[in-house]
């Protein structure tokens, strides 16, 4: 997974996760932390939902 800051940044995280167990099914997915208007993104808040408490 490929993390950004805002839409306007460049990616500066990189999320991986390594098996032993061979498998050609591989995704790339990407996340941005903050919406246009500065909040967390819903998805975002989706991920983290189960860590972290967020305001309404």
């Amino acid at each position: 997974m490929l993390v950004k800051y805002t839409a306007d940044k460049d990616f500066s995280l990189s999320l991986m996760a390594f098996s032993f167990n061979q498998n050609d099914n591989f995704q790339c997915q990407s996340l941005c932390m903050r919406d246009d208007d500065g909040r967390y993104s819903q998805q975002f808040r989706q991920w983290l939902a189960d860590f972290y408490l967020f305001r309404k």
